[in-house]
């Protein structure tokens, strides 16, 4: 492929449009749906959408040019390119995501990337169209969730000094879980440090198959060394010398050879993981000091030394004497071992080292048993020391004379680790109890009844350190088959006893002995206390040991180890049973023993005629495939898949399995299987059945690997006979084979049809799923074939439930993708048969129509012959290669399948490949369909839909709901937002093939100028014929829409309507970012297509007599082209980035000039049926006029005024005109709020276009009612911008709330009650926004007294919310959310008031009792609140505006929106502007239940006007300078009406004193415009004058505009009323007011339930303890000395009123100090009595002032 292709591809994969994705990485590629043919070709000018797709996403400088984003930026298109340390590839398949390791790296390597990046690859439904992975050729499949890794471990040089030869061992150890993974190799070396056998340069080791999640642990290369030689150490210090190793070397020789622990080094791998992993393939070198080697400063302590060194502890080891540590090597390869045979230069001198668990995901042979030998303990018997222990093992004959297995015991692995018939451990210095921890592997014999028949013989000797003979120290041993419970030994850990060694006990230990000992804490018995144990001595010593079968063909079970030795049983019965009994083993217990589990299961098969074994071998087999699916077992399909392609031998059985196969498919279809069902069936009838379909289920689930079976066991089979040279017989078991499949086929067609019996429906899921891998299970069959069967399968599926349709549309969807069918086969025979499907489907559930959308993107390339078709092919994937057997580039897949583009080149291929004119025909009609579902598609949130439509769970919308905003912001997820892409993509993919394409040449020419003129003319659209192109008429649309109205007119009409209405939503808002520039133009040419198709069929069906039946579609067609004339994305004239602009002009043109000519035509046409169309062209006409295009402008204010002298005509008025120029007047100020050079474009429109039309009207009677219109509409249009000015926050609340307020007051005088009605709502939502619950409430309430209870329809209000519904419905609902408001305001007196009126609606207007009752019982609930709840009202404030707040408020808005260039809108602005110069208002403080103290209301007022000082204070405050602006804040108390009268308030009046204090409360601080507040005044005259005596108090009453609380927040002042107090009646009101809060407090305390007596005792302790409040005589010295009523005589008529309030207070006093002593515990009873003995003074101290002041009354 040429470079340009190459980097033309490379940007087009970005975008996640190119297939194959050429010339990516591999962490960056990323699926995509379509795949067109001029992605493929260097042309892209045919096709403008994609030419720019090529720009959008070329490199960074470009998008720059063009205003995008750049690619490493673009949202969901583009995925992150380069190496990434931590990214993982997720898949997604069959409709389950499972996440899948990375590719293996090719050519030793590759990037880390590979292994843990998360590039989330998506394609619509492609995820579960691919199969697994193929398994490549040495049959190395790996798990589907897993990556593996080699691990290179090269042992350059070992540098320590132990004067004598060494054993290594080294392993992996995994510090995570705290255990070995890996077997250990083992390496000898001499006392000079070199090999034993070999050289240096074989000392390599490679760990193999090391998965992903092992490596992320914390792991460790351990080495362990043994010393070979004399029991004592040289001392290789002070004995170097060449004279003194001689010596020594022939004192040894005399000595006895042991093996001795010496020391120990760990290498820790974490530290290198990651750089490893980035650099796969490459050899990282490490220094000997990188891996010291230690020595053990006990002995006692080598076995932990391991652990000590990882946990660096530093006091338990020392550096071997003359070490400097190891040299070493690591490589880390990516793959299976074929990648280290391919890449490694030294692979032949490897030993490969094996984990110690068999991973199931992994074909292997092993057959052998870990033995570990823990610990042991013998008696020191004679010896004056403790021994030196060791253990000597060997595999024996069960029979005697125990015979020892020759060969079969190694100590660790490779080339010097040679087979012996026994081992000896290493010998522990003077240690009767040492800790061995060494582990061997026992080579056991491959024959189960072999091995059944050994067991381990353990020896136990004291080592002398001279040349002296061992001592023996005992024996033990242990069966490897326990005949009690019939199954192998298990993996576990055991404590044998040791038994005193003699004659007789050697003889015959196992006839008289036990079997095998306990397992550690199983609680079992060991032989030694076995009773049949007497004749064996017991040591009363145990040995430790652990065992681990690693077997892949047995494992330790009765049930496995019964089937397994099948053909030792008696009977077929115990044969059945043990094949029934071995399917209850775990899925990845049998994976391990896959070949022995197999092997027997198909050699019973083919050994035996008896029926129920066969049946039940059948049953056992399909049950494991069955597991597969399972989600915990999906994961190895691959080694499923793997062990079928390579493993499999068995060359006849196909027979077998074909007929168990057909057995079960015609029983499903069988009467029995539907009368089963019925309860009064046979229980034997229902036990088979049950049975039946259990197996039946489990074929189906399995039915893939099944069938791949029998075609393996038919090749096979031919095979053999091919190499016998009889092909005759080749070719009719090769025919037999056919016969045989198409009867499976032909019986699966049957069990898809059935609707019965109901479990029928999952073996159709399964059978959906599976189908196209069933179809690889014919060799033989061409693509015609398999196209036929395909095509009959499908038909036979019934539509019965939405299950089974997604599977069914899934299945097609697959097919249309299938390798094996040929494209011409796929559009002869497949297409065809689709439509009836798609057809049907399109009419169902939203789930079943966003699938057939899919499938209709699936068929873009087969509808158009010239571009290459999409496939999946299957691939061969090595560690270095990959190959397909594909025509053109692909593009690598996770999961084995690659995506393929298999071109059509020639003429007569591409005649081959081209769809019949009737096939183009019916997909017009499923696209015009489709078009619809897009619609329906844009407005859903896909999550919500069926998984496997998309092959994954798709990311949920996020909705935003920012503060203050009326509804939530819809946020589309990435994912949600491809497949509206790739939607989109095929939706007009299809537009341009399916009314483009022809099958024969012809020519259409238009007779009709008027024809032409309404497919566009002869106009170039900007001079670009490819949008041109997108005016031309298509008959093929036409010919659709005559089918569907044939059919069923109100259909047609319904999918027309659709179809435009997806064009109305497209033109109207985007849903992708603003900067995919190309897909908005997308989104055009699909509009104008339609705009071009249906006007010209509208104009020929639908006007004159038949225009009702098409008036919808009118409507929506008109909206349609208007829109494309008032939408800014189209407004080449208001494009501030020029490069767009250009890229517009230079590709596209100006699309508008296509939509003018159409809707000129149109519109002269329509002339009979303008009124009909009038709430659609007035709203359109009037946003379209703000363009700055001559022809938008004239045709704009022709068809308003038009509509104006049409309904003149009509009716003498114009009132609907008016009605719909408000309305939209209204949505366009709110668009444009800000752009105040649109507004003005708006406003002259009316004021001088419109104008003019109306003079030059020649009717005076028009042109006054159209000049007063336009001078109303002048008048709103200032309020709604003033309105729509202001920000959209908290902050501004007050301010918006004014200007709404100011709207409101104009919209009623001026009798416009709809948009009234709307505004107070939308006041009452941005109430509610800001949790002013009280006065969104009121707001409610307000808008609904203005309904009555009449059944008149109320329309659609979508800018607050309203749906359209009947008036009293919407009178309801408006009332229960005021009540619903009252009630969060805890304004519980309101509610009740709410509720009362619905009660009575119910009860006479609506007359719903059940309604009603629910009412009166909310009503009770809140009358329950009101009596037994506190509530805290929120404080009042008064604020003064001191100075010119007009400028400063004015600067402050400008800085929270947009700047716009001022203009002549200006000059009316003083109509809605608040001007707070000099001005007092009353504010209501709070938010929500959040009270706000006086601090906080500063602060929030401070930050309001951060310029401005606030001073806090209710004295008059005076300006610093002239030009200052001071706000004063005051706190306010409430008051009434009748308390700024001189009068009681009312509810301390008469019968209202009987209310609830909780009532009276809140009617003191709510519902009242009346507040004051005081100021104090000390007037001495002399410094000690009493602070009574010279008290005035000054109280200022406010009258606001309004009652609080109301439907703003912040009310002005309408006036003050000040009153002046004298110091004595300051003192009777002080009196007074503590009456009453005494009183208060009284019945507070009554209705308390916890009683609390803290507020009644402080007060009581004030009124009555002279010591605290001055008693009597305080009073006495102010007032009545002689001095205070001399001076003020007038105020001696006060005195009785004075007196009444002591004497009212004292009883008062009383009352609350007996309900204190009630009330009060028991250690309050002294302050009690000290209360008491106070009331008794302070009554007897007034009865004496009362008679001193009883002359002042008289």
């Amino acid at each position: 492929m040429a470079m340009a292709m190459v980097q033309k591809s490379k940007s087009l994969a970005v975008l996640g449009l190119d297939g194959t994705q050429s010339g990516l990485p591999d962490d960056a590629k990323q699926e995509a749906l379509f795949y067109p043919d001029e992605l493929r070709t260097s042309d892209l000018g045919s096709l403008p959408v994609r030419e720019l797709y090529n720009m959008h996403v070329g490199d960074d400088a470009s998008n720059q040019q063009f205003g995008h984003e750049s690619s490493a930026t673009m949202s969901f298109m583009t995925p992150r390119t380069g190496t990434h340390m931590t990214s993982r590839t997720t898949s997604f398949r069959m409709g389950d995501a499972e996440e899948k390791g990375a590719a293996s790296s090719s050519n030793n390597g590759g990037a880390f990337a590979a292994m843990t990046s998360r590039t989330t690859s998506f394609r619509m439904g492609d995820a579960e169209e691919k199969g697994a992975a193929s398994s490549s050729n040495n049959g190395g499949a790996f798990a589907a969730d897993k990556s593996y890794y080699q691990l290179v471990f090269d042992i350059k040089h070992c540098i320590f000094k132990a004067g004598s030869p060494t054993v290594l061992l080294f392993s992996i150890f995994d510090h995570s879980d705290n255990k070995f993974v890996t077997e250990e190799y083992c390496l000898h070396l001499s006392e000079n440090n070199f090999p034993t056998v070999g050289s240096p340069e074989d000392c390599k080791v490679l760990f193999k198959n090391l998965s992903s999640a092992l490596l992320s642990h914390d792991l460790y290369i351990t080495c362990c060394i043994y010393r070979v030689g004399p029991m004592e150490a040289p001392d290789v210090v002070n004995n170097n010398n060449k004279n003194n190793d001689k010596k020594r070397s022939q004192a040894d020789k005399n000595k006895m050879q042991v093996t001795r622990p010496y020391a120990v080094t760990v290498i820790r791998l974490k530290e290198h993981v990651a750089g490893l992993m980035a650099n796969l393939g490459q050899e990282f070198t490490f220094e000997p000091s990188t891996a010291p080697i230690c020595c053990p400063r006990e002995e006692s302590q080598f076995v932990a030394l391991i652990f000590d060194l990882i946990q660096n502890k530093k006091t338990t080891h020392y550096l071997a004497p003359l070490s400097i540590g190891m040299a070493h090597s690591l490589t880390l390869y990516g793959g299976d071992e074929e990648v280290v045979e391919h890449s490694y230069a030294h692979y032949d001198q490897l030993t490969v080292v094996e984990t110690l668990s068999i991973d199931p995901a992994f074909h292997s042979d092993r057959h052998v048993l870990y033995v570990t030998i823990h610990d042991l303990h013998v008696n020191q018997r004679n010896k004056r020391a403790a021994c030196n222990v060791c253990v000597k093992m060997q595999l024996r004959e069960n029979a005697p004379p125990y015979r020892a297995l020759p060969g079969c015991m190694l100590l660790g692995k490779g080339k010097m680790a040679m087979p012996s018939s026994e081992t000896t451990s290493p010998v522990y210095y003077h240690n009767n109890d040492p800790i061995i921890n060494q582990r061997y592997t026992v080579l056991i014999p491959s024959s189960i009844e072999t091995l059944a028949d050994c067991h381990l013989y353990f020896t136990l000797w004291h080592m002398p350190a001279t040349n002296k003979k061992p001592d023996e120290r005992g024996f033990a041993f242990l069966k490897l088959y326990q005949d009690n419970i019939r199954q192998l030994t298990g993996n576990n850990e055991y404590e044998l006893n040791i038994y005193r060694h003699d004659k007789k006990s050697v003889a015959s230990y196992l006839e008289t002995g036990g079997g095998a000992g306990a397992a550690v804490g199983s609680g079992a018995s060991t032989p030694g206390n076995d009773s049949s144990s007497a004749l064996l001595k017991s040591e009363n010593k145990s040995i430790r040991i652990h065992l681990k079968l690693s077997s892949t063909r047995i494992y330790s079970n009765i049930d496995i180890h019964q089937f397994l030795t099948w053909r030792q049983h008696e009977s077929v019965d115990t044969v059945i049973a043990a094949v029934k009994r071995v399917r209850s083993q775990q899925f990845v217990n049998l994976l391990t023993i896959l070949d022995a589990f197999m092997r027997n299961l198909f050699e019973i098969m083919l050994s035996t005629e008896n029926e129920a074994l066969l049946e039940q071998t059948f049953a056992t087999l399909v049950g494991v495939l069955g597991d597969l699916n399972k989600n915990t077992e999906t994961q190895y399909k691959p080694r499923i898949e793997d062990w079928i392609a390579h493993h499999f031998e068995f060359a006849s059985v196909w027979r077998i399995l074909a007929v168990q196969t057909s057995r079960l498919l015609q029983w499903i279809t069988s009467s029995e299987a539907v009368e089963y069902q019925d309860k009064n069936a046979d229980a034997l009838l229902k036990k088979r059945s049950h049975e039946m379909i259990r197996q039946l289920q489990n074929t189906m689930k399995g039915v893939k690997y099944l069938f791949h079976i029998m075609r393996r066991s038919s090749e096979i089979e031919i095979a053999n006979c091919r190499s016998n040279s009889d092909e005759p017989e080749a070719q009719r078991i090769s025919q037999e084979y056919h016969r045989s499949m198409s009867s499976l086929f032909q019986l699966l067609n049957r069990v898809m049809s059935l609707k019965q019996p109901k479990t029928v429906a999952g073996v159709q899921s399964f059978a959906l799923r599976n189908f196209l891998d069933l179809l690889d299970s014919l060799p033989n069959q061409n693509s015609g074939e398999l196209a036929l069967m395909a095509e009959r399968f499908i038909s036979a599926i019934h539509n019965d439930g939405k299950q089974i349709s997604i599977e069914k549309l899934v299945l097609i969807r697959r097919t249309l993708q299938h390798a094996k069918l040929e494209r011409a086969h796929l559009v002869q025979i497949l297409l065809p048969s689709l439509y009836n499907i798609l057809n049907y489907h399109l009419d169902k559930t939203l789930d079943e129509r966003v699938c057939c959308a899919t499938i209709l993107a699936k068929c873009v390339d087969l509808l158009d012959p010239t571009r290459p078709h999409l496939v999946l092919k299957p691939v061969t994937t090595t560690a270095a290669t990959t190959t397909t057997g594909g025509d053109a580039d692909v593009a690598a897949d996770d999961e084995g399948y690659r995506y393929t583009g298999v071109f059509a080149i020639t003429a007569d291929e591409i005649a081959a490949v081209t769809p019949s004119d009737d096939v183009y025909d019916k997909f017009v009609v499923l696209m015009l369909k489709t078009m619809g579902v897009l619609e329906e598609v844009r407005r859903s949130d896909l999550s919500e839909l069926m998984q496997k439509i998309f092959g994954k769970q798709l990311e949920k919308n996020k909705k935003v709901q920012q503060r203050n905003q009326l509804s939530a912001t819809t946020v589309v997820s990435e994912d949600q937002l491809a497949v509206h892409r790739d939607l989109l993509i095929a939706i007009a993919d299809l537009s341009r093939i399916l009314t483009t394409a022809t099958t024969t040449q012809q020519t259409q020419e238009d007779d009709d100028d008027d024809e032409e003129e309404m497919n566009g003319g002869d106009g170039d659209g900007g001079g670009k014929l490819a949008v041109h192109e997108w005016g031309s008429k298509c008959d093929r649309i036409d010919k659709a829409i005559a089918t569907l109205r044939s059919e069923d007119e109100g259909m047609a009409v319904h999918v027309v309507e659709c179809a435009l209405k997806c064009c109305n939503n497209l033109i109207a808002s985007s849903l992708f970012p603003s900067s995919w520039l190309t897909l908005r133009l997308a989104e055009a040419e699909v509009a104008m297509r339609c705009l071009s198709w249906f006007g010209w069929t509208l104009q020929r069906n639908y006007l004159g007599d038949t225009f009702d039946k098409g008036r919808v579609l009118w409507k929506e067609w008109l909206g349609v082209g208007m829109l494309f004339l008032s939408n800014e994305d189209f407004a080449l004239e208001d494009y501030v980035d020029s490069a767009s602009l250009a890229l517009l002009r230079q590709h596209y043109g100006d699309v508008r000039t296509i939509a003018i000519r159409k809707l000129t035509v149109a519109w002269t046409a329509l002339t009979p049926h303008r009124a009909a169309l009038a709430d659609t062209m007035i709203s359109a006409a009037v946003e379209a006029s703000a363009s700055e295009v001559l022809d938008i402008q004239e045709f704009a204010i022709d068809v308003y005024f038009q509509m104006i002298r049409s309904e003149f005509s009509a009716s003498s008025h114009i009132q609907s005109v008016e009605t719909h120029t408000i309305d939209q007047i209204d949505q366009l100020t709110a668009k444009h709020s800000h752009k105040e050079n649109v507004i003005n474009r708006y406003l002259d429109f009316f004021r001088k276009r419109v104008r003019e039309k109306l003079a030059s009207s020649g009717d005076a009677q028009l042109t006054k009612i159209g000049n007063t219109f336009i001078s109303d509409i002048e008048r709103l249009y200032h309020f709604l911008v003033q309105l729509k000015k202001l920000p959209n926050s908290a902050q501004y609340e007050d301010e918006r709330t004014a200007a709404t307020l100011k709207l409101l007051s104009y919209l009623n005088d001026s009798r416009k009650n709809e948009l009234y009605n709307r505004y107070i709502h939308h006041l009452a939502l941005m109430h509610q926004s800001c949790s002013n619950h009280v006065e969104a409430g009121i707001c409610f309430k307000s808008h609904g007294d203005r309904l009555g209870w009449s059944d008149r329809q109320l329309k659609k209000e979508p800018l607050v919310g309203l749906e359209a519904t009947p008036e009293w419905k919407r009178h309801v609902s408006l009332l229960e959310l005021a009540m619903k408001h009252f009630m969060l305001g805890e304004a519980w007196e309101m509610a009740v008031g709410v509720c009362q009126e619905l009660a009575k609606a119910y009860q006479e207007e609506i007359f719903d009792l059940k309604a009603l009752s629910s009412s009166l019982d909310k009503q009770s609930h809140l009358w329950k609140m009101i009596g037994g709840q506190d509530r805290v009202f929120h404080s009042v404030y008064l604020v003064r505006f001191i100075g010119d707040f007009k400028q400063l408020t004015s600067a402050q808005q400008q800085q929270q929106q947009p700047q716009e260039p001022s203009s002549s809108s200006s000059e009316k602005e003083d109509l809605t502007k608040e001007d707070l110069s000099n001005n007092a208002f009353i504010y209501k403080s709070g938010n929500g239940k959040q009270t706000e103290t006086v601090r906080d209301f500063t602060d929030r007022m401070k930050r309001k006007y951060p310029n401005v000082r606030v001073v806090n204070s209710a004295d008059k405050v005076e300006r610093k300078h002239d030009d200052e602006s001071v706000i004063q804040i005051t706190t306010l108390t409430p008051s009434s009406m009748e308390e700024l009268d001189g009068d009681t308030f009312k509810w301390d009046q008469a019968k209202y004193q009987k209310a609830p204090l909780r009532l009276r409360k809140y009617y003191r601080e709510n519902e009242t415009g009346v507040y004051f507040y005081t100021n104090a005044v000390q007037k001495k005259k002399h410094k000690k004058d009493n602070e009574f005596r010279s008290l005035w108090i000054t109280k200022t009453f406010l009258v606001c505009e309004d009652s609080i609380p109301s439907m703003r927040r912040r009310i002005p002042v309408l006036s003050q009323k000040v009153k002046e107090y004298t110091p004595f009646q300051t003192a009777i009101n002080q009196i007074v007011d503590k009456n009453n809060d005494m009183l208060k407090i009284i019945e507070r305390l009554e209705g308390d339930p916890t009683k609390s007596t803290n507020d009644i005792s402080m007060n009581l302790n004030g009124i009555l303890d002279a010591a605290v409040m001055g008693g009597v005589a305080k009073y006495r010295e102010a007032f009545f000395d002689g001095t205070y009523l001399s001076e003020f005589p007038h105020e001696t008529k006060q005195v009785p009123k004075f007196v009444d309030t002591l004497k009212q207070q004292m009883i008062i006093a009383k009352n609350g100090l007996e309900s204190y002593e009630k009330y009060a515990v028991d250690a309050l009873q002294p302050h009690i009595d000290h209360l008491r003995t106070c009331y008794k003074k302070q009554t007897f101290a007034l009865s004496e002032f009362y008679k001193e002041v009883q002359k002042y009354s008289q």
